[in-house]
């Protein structure tokens, strides 16, 4: 009931998003239709969001609210982006999706996002872009689509500039340094992170419920755990760029990336109650050791050649390396039996995985027809080599563990994808554009076991991804655009592996080799209208998936056995928008959100999820006189249908000022908090099965109040001579804003 009012609060005060806006775009590669459709770019009266249906971007550099935030604070304000207060993203309602830096995908961001995000400041990002139909291009794999993080932009005149950012808060504190010198036609750009989260020990208070429906004693079992814990977080990275002619051009950088956290205090009961509700016995846990640590280093190389005097036409070649590391060991004790014989009370769980990760590309672009036609064709190959070590020690104390050989694992998967892709983008009289592609990708998948006595497998994949979409231009402000988009999503490592885990003396958990890829089908129809005052779009889409991997648990008496399986037949219709008003020159509210209807059935395991769902998020902005700006903002996430059954909602608020000063307003402070009215937020996952119904309640410590301080410094010439070409130090662009690499 409290979200309930909640709604109508937020509505009249609401708010960190600022206005809608568009401007050319000159960082990742543009979904094919954008590059003829340049010149009827959908334009606000500020340049904050901008949006042409198959891509959406938020600047946050012209963002005053989003100055003294966090990244992930900045993407609660991002339409067809959702927050979870777990720290969760889901892109227009999917999980599963890339994340991009600079128009590259990181993969070693990918596996730990959420830590990441929220120790990077908002303002080490100049745009944030969301890319829900991506076209041949990129990667088919990622059913919600691109995330990309543009760190740099083309810095335009000769010179330096920078930012030093740094904010202390009851969850974190951070320190970061980014900035740009450029000096003819060199440019480098560096950034560096530094931060702790826990600065207040994280808290969260997990709670699972189990009833057993076929068992005639055994009926119910329930566990409570708390823990507490805190992380730190490194970033560097470091990027050049040469531009000896309009024709050519050269690109290089790297970055590291460094998470580790240690698990402060945990703590645990486990109790099993029978049909009477009378206890039949119970147990304690607590964890002794508890750490993670994800690194990751990544290095690229790129160089573009044009065969005209605007590289319009041009060929790219492209190289990448990615090395990343995860660890997670944590040893637990349990003690205090009453009425259970607890045969090993002591057990260290050892889970170090490597990931080995070699690109490279050739992507070709050749505009015709006077620029209103392009032709576009590449290849891209990956090598992957994944390995995993897990090791599960148990034993009477500390001293005396040994190793249990059927719950150890050390396993080797080499993953080759051959990738190529052609496409056509055109534009009719200026108000029809076209654009169609198709992308083939071919996996080999080769899983090998270091212990002889297990056997390996190899696996093919073949996927055929198309795409296609009409953009219709009813004026500088308004289209309509109809589009179809395939997606998929390759089985992961874990979800193959054929190994038997024992997770605890009630759960196990092994893989499926048989899996194939799911083919995510979607097609939108989204319609955009911006006026000087008022503007956004809305977005009806129909999404199909025939055979969805399915994480499901079945039981064997009161031992969950986890596993996963290409059983799902998903259905999704959904109704997504977002709504900005410029109440006046000083005042502005942003409303988005979507609502939709999930149907997932999977009649192999006699299972089936339905329900309606859906978030929005409302944001008002007043910049006051004396140079305060003020913001305030909050949303809600109603309900989420899973595989399995469903989960509660959770709502998020948060308030904040900041104002510059110096010349040039070059120091800026600021100070927000969010969620302070209540100490801990969380919710509930229901998941039935023929077996057993339960429910997993968690709740987090969730208040946040920060104090940040950023300053921006630099020395630009006002006259320099211009190459002619806007490309970016990462290179990734369309034929009109000169391209790059495209994924």
């Amino acid at each position: 009931m409290k979200s309930i009012y909640l709604l109508p609060a937020l509505l009249m005060s609401a708010g960190t998003l600022t206005t809608l806006a568009q401007e050319p775009a000159d960082t990742v590669p543009e979904p094919e239709v954008s590059i003829n459709l340049d010149d009827f770019v959908v334009t606000a009266q500020k340049e904050v969001i901008k949006s042409d249906g198959a891509k959406l971007t938020y600047d946050v550099s012209e963002d005053e609210s989003a100055k003294g935030q966090t990244l992930l604070d900045a993407l609660k304000k991002v339409p067809m982006v959702t927050v979870d207060a777990q720290d969760n993203i889901q892109i227009n309602g999917n999980s599963g999706f890339k994340i991009y830096v600079n128009g590259k995908e990181d993969v070693m961001m990918e596996a730990n996002y959420q830590k990441i995000f929220k120790a990077m400041p908002a303002e080490s990002v100049q745009k944030i872009e969301v890319l829900t139909e991506p076209g041949a291009k990129y990667d088919a794999e990622g059913f919600g689509g691109i995330l990309n993080l543009v760190t740099e932009t083309q810095q335009r005149r000769d010179g330096y500039s920078g930012t030093l950012a740094a904010g202390y808060g009851t969850k974190q504190a951070y320190l970061s340094a980014y900035g740009t010198i450029k000096a003819d036609k060199v440019m480098i750009s560096l950034n560096a992170t530094g931060a702790m989260d826990g600065i207040m020990p994280n808290k969260n208070i997990n709670e699972t419920s189990t009833t057993y429906l076929n068992s005639e004693t055994d009926r119910l079992l329930k566990s409570k755990m708390k823990q507490k814990f805190g992380f730190g977080y490194e970033q560097a990275g470091l990027n050049m760029s040469w531009e000896p002619s309009a024709r050519h051009l050269f690109t290089m950088g790297g970055s590291f990336n460094n998470v580790n956290g240690h698990i402060k205090q945990f703590s645990g009961t486990s109790t099993m109650y029978d049909a009477s509700g009378a206890k039949r016995w119970s147990y304690d846990t607590d964890m002794t050791r508890g750490s993670v640590l994800n690194q990751g280093v990544s290095a690229n190389a790129s160089y573009r050649i044009g065969f005209n005097d605007m590289a319009s036409h041009r060929i790219i070649f492209a190289y990448m390396f990615d090395f990343g590391k995860n660890f997670l060991d944590f040893t637990n004790h349990n003690f205090n039996g009453d009425n259970y014989t607890i045969l090993t009370p002591w057990r260290e769980n050892i889970n170090h995985e490597y990931t080995r990760q070699h690109t490279v590309q050739a992507d070709y672009s050749n505009p015709f027809g006077n620029g209103t036609h392009t032709l576009d064709a590449g290849f891209k190959g990956i090598f992957r080599r994944n390995s995993a070590i897990s090791q599960f020690n148990v034993g009477d104390s500390m001293e005396t563990m040994r190793p249990a050989s059927d719950n150890s694992d050390d396993i080797r998967q080499n993953m080759e994808i051959y990738a190529g892709y052609a496409a056509y983008n055109g534009s009719f009289g200026g108000k029809v554009g076209l654009t169609a592609g198709i992308r083939y990708e071919h996996t080999v998948m080769h899983l090998e076991y270091h212990d002889a006595a297990k056997t390996g497998f190899t696996s093919h994949l073949n996927d055929w991804v198309p795409n296609a979409a009409v953009t219709y231009i009813f004026g500088p402000a308004t289209n309509l655009r109809l589009a179809y988009q395939m997606r998929i999503s390759r089985p992961s490592l874990s979800q193959v592996n054929p190994h038997v885990t024992k997770l605890s003396d009630q759960m196990t958990q092994t893989g499926n080799p048989d899996l194939t890829s799911e083919h995510n089908n979607v097609v939108s129809l989204t319609y955009t209208n911006f006026g000087r005052l008022l503007g956004g779009n809305v977005k009806l889409s129909y999404e199909q998936t025939d055979n969805s991997i399915i994480n499901y648990t079945r039981y064997e008496g009161i031992t969950a056995i986890e596993t996963y399986g290409n059983y799902g037949r998903r259905r999704i219709t959904s109704l997504s928008g977002f709504l900005n008003w410029n109440i006046t020159n000083s005042m502005s509210l942003s409303v988005n959100g979507d609502i939709r209807y999930t149907d997932i059935n999977a009649r192999k395991i006699n299972q089936r999820s339905h329900g309606w769902g859906g978030n929005y998020g409302i944001n008002w902005n007043y910049s006051a006189p004396k140079g305060f700006r003020f913001n305030v903002g909050g949303g809600q996430t109603i309900h989420q249908i899973t595989s399995q059954g469903y989960s509660t909602g959770y709502y998020y608020y948060g308030l904040g000022v900041n104002k510059s000063f110096l010349k040039d307003n070059a120091l800026t402070v600021g100070l927000s908090a969010w969620n302070f009215l209540r100490a801990y937020q969380g919710g509930t996952w229901h998941t039935n099965t023929p077996d057993t119904r339960s429910s997993a309640s968690w709740s987090n410590w969730s208040p946040s109040v920060a104090l940040t301080l950023s300053w921006n410094f630099g020395h630009l010439k006002e006259k320099v001579k211009e190459s002619g070409l806007n490309i970016n130090p990462d290179d990734t662009s369309s034929a009109k804003a000169q391209g790059g690499i495209s994924m």
